[in-house]
């Protein structure tokens, strides 16, 4: 920042946090603006060597590691006793209290938000110098164990790829990337085949918490994403045919995402509740947790609402999952409106029109501030500025997370893409979310190359067009329920029928318009 009256002090020093980064970048696609995306591929491109030496020298894999917290350039390239200590240590061949003076002396001089070593805590001064406590769970941190970002990462990659149709992209940026993250899982030490014939992941985390957990929530999604979409995109590729057979026993075999109706669940329920997504399974260290996850409902488009079409099972229980926390804490609580949640996000995108709407209000409106922003009473207690900006990380952390957040809930409560899981093929989803009494006007870009005009007015769609930039298949959920519609081409019909997703075969550069078909007259 220029002008800064704070100099250069930062409360969350000077690397990117992936989760907070990511906000920016949600609404992107979808907004047709691809060259946006152009910085987040550049930073995390060109660290894809240092990133692949740390899978190794940190975690004894193949593949790529890419932190949650990391420098700009990526993660240290360790010296070799150091990385070879961290090895033992990480992966729990060697007890914590065990670990050496030296690594101790190397380590302290790290910056502790830094996810490698986030199981230092708060650090302070003591006579002229830094010291720090440890959180008191070994090498568990808030984020070292935290695979998810790393394939919610690779998953931007992949998605500009489904929206440009780039091919050369998808192989020299992308698939590298993709390809390194997938590895990770599947080498992983902490990923093994147990005796239901499963690949479960053992001892991590998820959501900054439940530490060493079976199948943490969000590494077991992340694994479940980027294995099927490697595949894809080395097919697409016609690449690494050698690995193919491999890597299909591998997907095949993976442990499913986690439930509450798992034996071992962490999740606190109560009698009558309905089967919800999980944050994982026993053991864990640290038991101040026990809410179900909504991960699935807002990551690598897990579940969407044509999840309903694709895997009824993962959308059921992700409406439920979504459903259960409005009636435990409102539909405005800390949780759903606070400056990063995704939770406006989730809702539209299942179809909750009016949760949708009152979060993403209450999330402009920044109304737990006071008790949600980290240093709200050491900036003033300003909930957001006269340019919308807030300060909710503190000093110098000026943020527009929310409206990230907020710009990306309305995309998906207009328009949806996604195939209902992350490699399935795109289906257009019209009008999953709009409240009543909203009427609305919108172009917006979906994956295929498609370009979306429709307009809206008192519940009904009154006009859609749809633009092939790329040719290929339009596959297109019903926009009238179950009423009969047409798709035509120059006024030629291409589809007929009342189908609940359409499929046609588009050229470069064809409109399709698409109109219900009025009911037929029983008058002769």
């Amino acid at each position: 920042m220029i002008f800064s009256p704070g100099g250069d002090y930062r409360n969350w020093g000077t690397m990117q946090w992936w989760n907070n980064l990511s906000l920016y970048y949600n609404a992107i696609h979808a907004s047709g603006h691809f060259e946006l995306m152009e910085p987040l591929f550049s930073l995390y491109g060109n660290m894809k060597d240092v990133c692949t030496t740390a899978a190794s020298q940190q975690f004894d894999t193949e593949g790529m590691y890419i932190p949650e917290v990391t420098w700009f350039n990526g993660p240290q390239v360790l010296p070799t006793e150091i990385a070879e200590e961290m090895r033992e240590l990480y992966l729990f061949r060697r007890p914590w209290e065990e670990k050496s003076e030296r690594f101790a002396d190397f380590v302290d001089r790290k910056a502790p938000h830094e996810s490698r070593y986030n199981y230092k805590f708060y650090e302070r001064y003591e006579d002229g110098r830094v010291v720090y406590d440890e959180r008191g769970c070994g090498p568990y941190g808030a984020t070292t164990y935290m695979f998810g970002s790393q394939a919610n990462i690779a998953y931007n990659f992949w998605k500009q790829y489904l929206y440009t149709g780039d091919e050369t992209f998808l192989r020299e940026q992308a698939y590298p990337i993709i390809r390194g993250v997938a590895e990770f899982f599947m080498n992983l030490p902490l990923t093994r085949k147990s005796e239901d014939g499963k690949y479960h992941i053992y001892q991590t985390c998820t959501g900054e918490a439940y530490f060493g957990c079976t199948d943490g929530m969000e590494n077991v999604a992340g694994m479940r994403a980027m294995v099927p979409i490697l595949l894809k995109a080395a097919r697409i590729l016609d690449t690494d045919r050698e690995k193919w057979q491999q890597w299909e026993e591998f997907a095949a075999a993976m442990a499913p995402l986690p439930t509450t109706a798992m034996e071992g669940d962490t999740s606190r329920l109560e009698q009558g509740d309905p089967c919800m997504w999980s944050n994982g399974r026993e053991p864990i260290l640290d038991k101040d947790h026990g809410q179900p996850s909504l991960y699935p409902c807002d990551h690598m488009d897990m579940s969407t609402f044509v999840t309903w079409y694709a895997e009824p099972e993962t959308y059921r229980i992700s409406q439920d999952t979504l459903a259960w926390r409005v009636r435990k804490h409102g539909t405005v609580s800390r949780y759903t409106v606070s400056e990063m949640s995704g939770c406006a996000r989730m809702y539209a995108a299942h179809g909750f029109a009016e949760e949708f709407k009152e979060i993403a209000n209450a999330q402009l409106d920044c109304v737990n501030a006071a008790r949600e922003y980290c240093y709200f009473a050491d900036t003033g207690r300003v909930p957001q500025f006269e340019n919308r900006l807030t300060v909710r990380e503190g000093v110098n952390c000026i943020s527009a997370q929310r409206l990230g957040n907020v710009a990306a809930a309305v995309q998906l409560a207009l328009c949806q893409s996604s195939g209902g899981a992350p490699a399935a093929d795109p289906v257009i989803k019209l009008f999953a979310a709009v409240p009543k009494g909203w009427d609305v006007s919108f172009c917006l870009w979906c994956q295929g190359g498609f370009l979306v005009e429709a307009f809206m007015a008192e519940g009904e769609p009154k006009e859609i067009r749809i633009r092939s930039t790329l040719g290929g298949k339009l596959r297109l959920c019903n926009p009238y329920g179950e009423e009969r519609f047409r798709m035509t081409v120059e006024g030629q019909t291409r589809y007929e029928g009342s189908e609940a997703i359409a499929c046609v075969d588009t050229e470069v550069g064809e409109e399709i318009v698409v109109e219900k078909i009025p009911p037929h007259s029983d008058i002769n």
